[in-house]
């Protein structure tokens, strides 16, 4: 309990001395660096992982192919089997493999632009760059900067009667930025994980060539399909949190004491609003949309009656 006493104190202590400063407009690149940064180990990972990847491959199609015969035989003993029966399934499994080991071989060409897509439909239709959680955070942090710079250039809190209405006002600041910071942090995530899927996860799809461990190669392929809703439904999400931002940033230059102090906390309820949406929902949609349902049919493809 003291701890977290001293937490918030500090907290407080924080933002009460960016009451007496004026606002900064210089923005940050913190969590947009941690983004680059995980982007650019990503071509690393593809590169260290396409040998171990294609080694695991070639061993699971031996094994595959080595079960086959044995059914076969074993079914062809039994007078289950024949030679057309077997050469179905045989081609079914080469068709299968080799559409897989082309997404191996030419992984830049294929499992890259699932996601890359979803991307370049999220900017275009937010009419935005690109996702950059820095430019939340930033935008968080400033608009609790204006709005306590013009409450103390306003004077609301110059006597001590003022001061419960203070720690009222601080307390909403605080959770605005925490809000945002949130909100930033579900971007870090969705755009971390997507990086994490495309380069260093690729090694997931040389499970594909046999029966026991297809659905890992199958969920690997529902996973970049899952990022991608994800990214595209925050890029939605987001380009309208900054029109409603903007315009809270409007009323608070605009904000006169007779409004008294029901202004936080109706900033604060929207953050929270706002943070909750872009939290659930585009997590909620993607699987609501990708469930695991085993489109692909994988495994049934190489478990084919021989």
């Amino acid at each position: 309990m003291r701890g977290r006493i001293v937490l918030l104190a500090a907290g407080l202590g924080l933002l009460a001395a960016a009451a007496h400063a004026q606002p900064a407009s210089e923005p940050s690149h913190i969590l947009s660096d941690i983004v680059a940064q995980y982007e650019s180990a990503s071509q690393i990972w593809i590169e260290q992982s396409a040998g171990i990847t294609r080694t695991l491959f070639g061993t699971l199609v031996a094994l595959e192919l080595a079960v086959t015969l044995v059914a076969a035989l074993l079914g062809y003993i039994g007078g289950s089997a024949g030679v057309g029966k077997l050469s179905r399934a045989l081609l079914q499994k080469i068709a299968v493999i080799g559409l897989f080991w082309a997404f191996i071989t030419s992984f830049p060409l294929w499992i890259p632009k699932i996601i890359l897509s979803f991307d370049q439909a999220g900017a275009t239709l937010s009419a935005t760059t690109g996702l950059q959680p820095s430019t939340i955070l930033d935008r968080g942090i400033l608009l609790t900067a204006i709005l306590l710079y013009v409450m103390q250039q306003l004077g609301l809190w110059s006597s001590l009667a003022a001061i419960p209405s203070a720690i009222l006002v601080y307390l909403s600041c605080l959770g605005v930025v925490v809000c945002f910071a949130l909100i930033a942090a579900r971007l870090v995530e969705a755009l971390v994980k997507s990086y994490l899927v495309m380069a260093g996860a690729v090694f997931f799809l040389g499970f594909a060539p046999f029966r026991l461990t297809a659905p890992l190669a199958e969920n690997y392929l529902i996973t970049c399909v899952r990022i991608g809703v994800q990214i595209f439904v925050q890029y939605l999400l987001v380009a309208v949190g900054e029109t409603i931002t903007g315009g809270w940033i409007v009323s608070v230059m605009s904000y006169t004491p007779d409004q008294g102090f029901r202004l936080p906390l109706t900033i604060l309820g929207g953050s929270i609003v706002y943070a909750w949406l872009v939290i659930k929902v585009p997590s909620e949609l993607a699987y609501s949309l990708t469930a695991p349902t085993g489109f692909l049919r994988l495994r049934e493809a190489l478990t084919a009656d021989v």
